[in-house]
């Protein structure tokens, strides 16, 4: 090609990071898993392709595209086919105020200073990504560059223009493969070859043995992302590359594109980078000015997963700054059943999903009355009428609203009761109503009494201590309340029937207007409710978890089993009137009426025989367990 416009200084388009919205997710996930609070600079990798310009359909005319670096993951591009990587680093920082005054321009200089100090060609294309991720609103704080070395008074000479496409094709065909830039030489034979310019001086050391003359000019070749006028920046660092590697002052170009490649000779004195600086911050698209970008993604996504991000946020602030080891996804895992769906049983429900458990079960057989939605937080004055809607489904509803990624279920349910006895046509429907709550109790983890009596308990008692399961009793009184996790073989601590003095008989018959609602303070229920789920918490995060046994006095010392979350009471009774609570530990009755082993004995070898047996005759558990018979 005829040299033209030998001094005319050579421009170079710039290269701008497009940054995909899929990347932003990545970063997001990794600062809540596994960077945390940790500001580090983030190794990341961005592709390119040549470039190529497009056909306006309404016009025909020609329209060039802006060359970019695409970056939609932390670990690569997944989602876009690219030829060639750039390396570069996310500076992630922890505040808008860290990202406001960190010294951007001293993170632009080591980025330049390593493409100055390259030991090949796959470190001159580099970005850095400064950043802050509000996750709350998803909101994303960030100004981005992707450096070029440029002298500082020996500018790079010549023209380039359009590359006869014979030509294009030849210097193509001998591109190394995986290299985005390589070197050319043709022989006497007039045949063509290629190699990586890191092999810049063999090769033309092969190229002057072979060659008659050493007075040819070097081709090197690269792939270039732009698809305007002028070559795009990675020709700039390259040619900082050849020039003060391999002492190269003029070269034949070629600039490979997917449409209209560019070709040209370019020319520099010995002068040339004694003084280097770099440009590459981009500019921000709305003041086209170098000052940080915004992008708010909140709008974009689905609302579920803004929600799942959200609430998953809020926990882990607590294990980056306060318990690194606390394990939410032990708690997270629960599957919980929550006997009862009345005000305690709505205050536990939203204190679980608070803490991340996303698998809920109520079970309650009334129905929304108008004096549950000043107390009870899952019901509404709509959900009254007509009769009311039925209690745990309505509940199960109300949750999957607040929280869509909650797996909410309502059971409607009787629980069958000491004290409470069936006809005889009824037995059919009370051993169903039996066997599910034993299928419900065998399918959860943890078990939440929470009903409005006190022989209501006792069959999940039976069948919690049966199937081994964590369970978390609670009860209030007027200004008081009780807060208790019933024992294991393992630490041997009572249940909710060991205290008593008592078997569980009817309750519910006979009551005057005052005892048929529970009249309670109304501060009791939330302070009950959320100690039940903070017990639960604090038994999860220790080894031992619902075996571990319980802080207590012991004659001149205490006894303490402590979780991460602190102690790991077995019972809890608080006071409302003189605001207090205190810590009790009461160990298994061998006669208690629920959990005992002649008790748990009867049950397993009669099964339903000795459930309908405990419901039907009111003597029938005080004999069995020996209850009448203790000195």
């Amino acid at each position: 090609m005829k040299e033209t416009n030998k001094n005319k200084i050579q421009q170079f388009s710039p290269i701008r990071l497009q940054i995909y919205k899929e990347f932003w997710h990545a970063l997001s996930s990794f600062k809540l898993n596994t960077q945390r609070l940790d500001d580090a600079p983030i190794p990341v990798h961005a592709g390119f392709n040549a470039g190529r310009a497009i056909i306006d359909n309404n016009t025909g005319d020609v329209i060039d595209t802006p060359a970019s670096l695409l970056l939609d993951g932390l670990g690569g591009v997944d989602g876009v086919p690219l030829s060639y990587a750039a390396h570069g680093h996310v500076h992630n920082m922890n505040t808008i105020e860290d990202f406001k005054r960190c010294d951007k321009t001293a993170l632009f200089n080591s980025t330049l200073d390593s493409i100055k100090l390259a030991k090949s060609v796959d470190d001159l294309i580099r970005f850095l990504l400064i950043s802050f991720s509000d996750m709350k609103k998803f909101t994303f704080h960030y100004l981005a560059a992707t450096p070029a070395v440029i002298d500082g008074g020996a500018p790079w000479l010549g023209s380039m223009a359009g590359c006869d496409a014979a030509l294009a094709r030849e210097i193509q065909s001998v591109q190394p493969a995986g290299q985005w830039c390589w070197i050319v030489r043709r022989a006497d034979d007039g045949v063509l070859s290629g190699a990586s310019v890191d092999e810049w001086e063999v090769f033309h050391r092969d190229t002057h043995s072979q060659s008659h003359t050493h007075n040819h000019t070097p081709t090197i070749a690269f792939i270039d992302p732009s698809s305007g006028h002028a070559p795009g920046w990675p020709l700039r660092n390259l040619l900082y590359y050849i020039c003060t590697r391999f002492g190269a002052r003029k070269v034949d170009v070629f600039a490979s594109r997917n449409t209209h490649s560019l070709y040209g000779t370019l020319t520099t004195d010995a002068r040339a980078y004694e003084q280097v600086s770099g440009v590459g911050w981009e500019k921000n698209s709305s003041t086209h000015k170098i000052s940080p970008q915004t992008i708010d993604l909140s709008a974009s996504l689905d609302p579920t997963k803004l929600a799942d991000q959200a609430v998953e946020l809020n926990l882990k602030l607590m294990k980056w700054r306060i318990l690194p080891s606390l394990d939410l996804d032990v708690i997270g895992g629960q599957r919980c059943l929550l006997l009862g769906a009345g005000t305690l049983g709505c205050y536990v429900a939203r204190g679980l999903m608070a803490w991340g458990v996303r698998h809920i079960t109520l079970v309650d057989s009334g129905t929304v009355s108008y004096s549950n939605p000043v107390r009870q937080p899952l019901f509404e004055f709509e959900d009254c009428a007509e009769g009311g809607k039925p209690k745990a489904e309505c509940a199960a509803e109300r949750l999957r609203r607040i929280y869509p990624g909650v797996q909410a279920c309502g059971v409607q349910l009787s629980i069958p009761m000491p004290g409470h006895p069936f006809p005889t046509s009824s037995k059919a429907r009370v051993e169903s109503e039996v066997h599910r709550l034993d299928a419900l109790i065998d399918q959860h983890d943890s078990i939440f009494l929470l009903t409005d009596s006190r022989e209501s308990r006792w069959l999940p008692t039976l069948l919690g201590k049966a199937r081994n399961k964590t369970v978390i009793n609670a009860a209030l009184g007027f200004d008081s309340y009780l807060v208790m996790r019933h024992g294991t073989p393992v630490n041997k601590l009572g249940c909710y029937y060991c205290n008593d003095i008592v078997a569980p008989t009817d309750s519910l018959s006979d009551r005057t207007l005052d005892q048929m609602c529970t009249v309670t303070r109304p501060g009791v229920a939330p302070i009950a409710a959320a100690t039940a789920v903070e017990m639960l918490t604090s038994l999860l995060q220790h080894p031992q978890q619902k075996h571990v046994g319980s802080t207590r006095a012991g004659g001149d010392h205490v006894h303490t089993d402590e979780s991460l979350l602190g102690v790991t009471p077995h019972q809890i009774r608080g006071q409302l009137g003189r605001f207090d609570n205190v810590q009790i530990t009461g160990m298994a009755f061998d006669r208690c009426t629920a959990c005992s082993d002649v008790i748990q004995d009867a049950y397993h070898t009669q099964g339903m025989e000795m459930i309908s047996r405990a419901i039907n005759d009111s003597d029938y558990l005080v004999n069995i367990s020996g209850y009448n018979n203790r000195e």
